[in-house]
């Protein structure tokens, strides 16, 4: 199965249009760093969330990615483009996230997109992106008090940033695998394995904890063996 499928994620980042004259110019951000998803799922050992970290992407990436902005994460309804670097649509790292810029096109799409950002009717900013599920240093699943923290820590490519009308965390993945069956498989594993120390008031665990939490790793490490 393929270790990189295709994700696509929201934000209530809304994207805005330049205030000066008739500017065309619409910018926000695709991605914002450090912040806490909506729960992906839940199970019985907790609630799963998601952070993109700073160090999930970087210049070079963005520097050797064909990246368009679309509506809605259609490419039928490009707004602008950025090959390797160079193009209509701005790319720029900073503290917060990845930021966009770029002039509406003088195009259906692009005068549509300026009346319903600036109506507020598109109040969302989103990015498609693949990274690779099987290796830690990419994605990792730990555990901060009661809740699964899933941390994409580097991207292997991105594909767009798009303008989107529901800016809930979680899109829908698309591939050979979506996330919500990896989801299904891991709380499946993480349920059955979970010991009973990360369900009640820190305490040391026991010997049959410590092995059953033992056990949740290598279960883990298997699925994604798997991917």
């Amino acid at each position: 199965m393929s270790k990189n499928f295709i994700q696509y994620r929201n934000f209530a980042e809304s994207p805005t249009v330049r205030a000066e004259g008739d500017s065309r110019t619409i910018e926000g951000y695709a991605v914002v760093f450090n912040q806490r998803s909506e729960v992906l799922w839940r199970g019985t050992y907790g609630d799963v969330v998601e952070v993109i970290e700073p160090s999930a992407i970087d210049s070079e990436l963005l520097r050797s990615s064909d990246i368009i902005a679309c509506l809605e994460h259609s490419r039928n309804r490009m707004l602008a483009r950025s090959r390797f670097g160079k193009g209509s649509l701005s790319l720029e790292l900073d503290a917060k996230g990845l930021k966009y810029r770029f002039d509406a096109p003088n195009t259906t799409d692009g005068d549509y997109a300026l009346e319903m950002i600036k109506r507020g009717d598109i109040f969302g900013s989103s990015f498609a992106f693949t990274a690779d599920e099987s290796d830690n240093n990419c994605v990792e699943y730990v555990m901060e008090g009661d809740v699964v923290v899933r941390k994409v820590k580097r991207i292997s490519g991105l594909y767009d940033v798009a303008m989107v009308a529901n800016p809930a965390y979680l899109g829908t993945s698309v591939g050979s695998r979506s996330v919500e069956e990896t989801a299904k498989e891991l709380g499946a594993l993480m349920e059955r394995s979970q010991p009973e120390a990360l369900k009640r008031p820190p305490q040391a665990p026991t010997e049959e904890e410590q092995r059953r939490a033992k056990q949740m790793q290598e279960d883990i490490a298997l699925l994604r063996s798997s991917l």
